[in-house]
């Protein structure tokens, strides 16, 4: 019964966070192309980079009826994703004499690179170890 409290409050707060992640970078995009005047080309980013944040929440509905170990493992990359995304976009860390739409293009694309690699391992060895 704790151990279902716990993975209820961390899938609380792994989604608030998450949800905090996708405004702020919604923020962070707009903010970015605000000077540009293509409006199709100001949706193409903010859907581009909101669809990370929509997948993990589409994939956190079903994660209730996942094994715990793979539940934690897809909140703690929620988390992660969501953090370094927020970072990324903010420009504390950045690359030097690169443009700033680079990093709105990277980002989302490296976030899904992870989340079909570690949700992949995840399924893998979760069913590994119910097999043993």
């Amino acid at each position: 019964m704790k151990k279902n409290r716990s993975l209820n409050l961390l899938r609380t707060i792994t989604f608030l966070v998450v949800l905090g992640g996708a405004i702020g970078s919604f923020g962070l995009v707009f903010q970015a192309g605000r000077n540009n005047d293509s409006v199709l080309l100001q949706l193409l980013f903010i859907i581009w980079v909101l669809s990370p944040f929509i997948a993990l929440l589409m994939v956190n509905r079903n994660a209730k009826h996942w094994s715990d170990s793979t539940t934690v493992t897809l909140y703690v990359l929620m988390l992660f994703i969501s953090i370094c995304s927020l970072i990324s976009y903010s420009g504390i860390v950045s690359i030097p004499d690169t443009k700033p739409a680079v990093v709105f293009l990277i980002v989302p694309l490296v976030s899904w690179i992870l989340m079909g690699i570690v949700i992949l391992l995840a399924f893998i060895l979760s069913r590994s170890s119910n097999e043993v």
